[in-house]
């Protein structure tokens, strides 16, 4: 407890200095990075219990919220990165937090454990969807394509920009609705494109529109009590064919991006926190800062599997067999609150030798501002005041973003060739 008490404090001293900004939703994405440890926690080691009601519900509100906070991060990201030109410097900070993460702890587990394949490094050097860093892969995609994006919404009419989300609609969000099934553009990263869509539009047509604080509420705790409880609810019923899809569409409309209730829940909630004035909190914007950095720590390839199973560390498995109730809520809790503040530790530490290595460089800025001007339709000069408009490299963005989409999808169609394989290796 010395250790959490003492955090504040050492992440006040030692993290870098950031402009001030409005803790609202800096608060927003501390909740987001906790209830998606919640989640990852509960769920991969199986920690949840049914005996009862209660027990049903508590664990059904620990992993209630992880997926639709998360597209409200996507949700941040679009609505505050609006207007805004093309950063590379912020692709490269992702991906940077990832690789700084996977390679020494997959190193350690590979060298010293000997718990995984060399193949595995790949997964974790470039992420992509089907790892458990799906998420840094989709990021980043979608970063990249925000020039496109960005060009789409304003070139487009209102009548065509509506037209195009109007299908986008149908495709992704009513057919998944309805059936329960991620469609042909139902993957995260067409997702997400469409957020964007979305939030370009509210805030090229609609700007300064915002829902009502109490209408965003209601709709909020309307959606996720509604569905957490059934949810619970099923859990306690007998197993017959009416649980079975009973459960494939509640669980369907918990984790799935394109489905209605998932996208009601995170646009809701987002327009809370939007609605609620915090003032600038040093302590909430540091403690916010190192949500991507918590993220890469927990998910690292085969090493969460590691700390769930050590005895050394979190000994999961001694816990979901001779702990119950109270007392194995109080372990779920503990358990999470450790991740946050070792991820959080180890990040500052990251974010200061990223730093002084590679990200406060000469050489670094003058690439990164090189790449900036190219996505941004502007020619590279050594002065920054001299850059003139080049409608041919502008123009370029569109074929690039087109190809890095089918490379994504390359990418995407070999890993899950390769997951299929590895199953059927282990089944025979």
């Amino acid at each position: 407890m010395f250790v959490i008490d003492l955090l504040p404090s050492f992440l006040l001293f030692i993290m870098p200095k950031e402009k001030e900004r409005d803790s609202n939703v800096e608060i927003l994405r501390l909740v987001g990075t906790i209830s998606i440890l919640l989640d990852h926690f509960v769920g991969q080691t199986k920690m949840y219990e049914k005996d009862t009601f209660l027990h049903s519900l508590f664990y059904c509100f620990c992993m209630s919220l992880s997926r639709p906070l998360t597209s409200i991060f996507i949700i941040i990201s679009a609505w505050f990165g609006y207007g805004k030109p093309f950063r590379f410097q912020k692709v490269a900070h992702v991906w940077l937090t990832c690789a700084m993460f996977t390679i020494p702890f997959m190193s350690y587990l590979y060298f010293y454990v000997g718990e995984i394949k060399l193949s595995t490094f790949r997964i974790g050097f470039l992420p992509v969807t089907e790892s458990p860093l799906w998420f840094v892969s989709a990021y980043i995609m979608i970063m990249m394509l925000k020039p496109m994006i960005d060009i789409s919404v304003q070139k487009c009419s209102k009548k065509v920009l509506k037209m195009i989300l109007l299908f986008l609609f149908f495709v992704q969000v009513v057919f998944s609705t309805i059936t329960a099934q991620v469609g042909p553009l139902g993957g995260p990263v067409f997702c997400f494109i469409s957020i964007f869509l979305l939030v370009g539009y509210l805030r090229k047509y609609h700007d300064g529109w915002i829902p009502s604080l109490k209408a965003s509420l209601i709709t909020f705790l309307t959606f996720w009590l509604t569905r957490t409880v059934f949810h619970a609810f099923i859990w306690r019923m007998e197993k017959s064919p009416m649980k079975t899809a009973l459960e494939k569409y509640v669980d369907f409309y918990r984790y799935a991006f394109p489905s209605l209730p998932h996208l009601i829940t995170a646009f809701s909630l987002f327009f809370v926190f939007l609605n609620i004035k915090i003032p600038p909190s040093k302590l909430f914007n540091k403690m916010a800062s190192t949500s991507l950095g918590v993220y890469c720590f927990h998910q690292v390839p085969d090493w969460s599997k590691y700390m769930w199973k050590n005895p050394n560390l979190f000994n999961c498995m001694m816990y979901r067999k001779n702990v119950f109730g109270i007392a194995r809520a109080f372990y779920v809790f503990r358990s999470v609150i450790i991740l946050w503040c070792v991820g959080s530790i180890l990040e500052t530490f990251r974010a200061k030798i990223a730093a002084v290595l590679i990200e406060e460089r000469a050489w670094f800025k003058k690439f990164c501002r090189y790449i900036n001007h190219f996505f941004n339709g502007e020619k590279y000069e050594l002065e920054p005041e001299k850059n003139r408009d080049n409608k041919k490299e502008a123009e370029l963005i569109a074929f690039c973003s087109v190809l890095l989409i089918f490379y994504y999808v390359f990418i995407v169609n070999i890993e899950m060739v390769d997951s299929v394989q590895s199953n059927s290796d282990e089944k025979t």
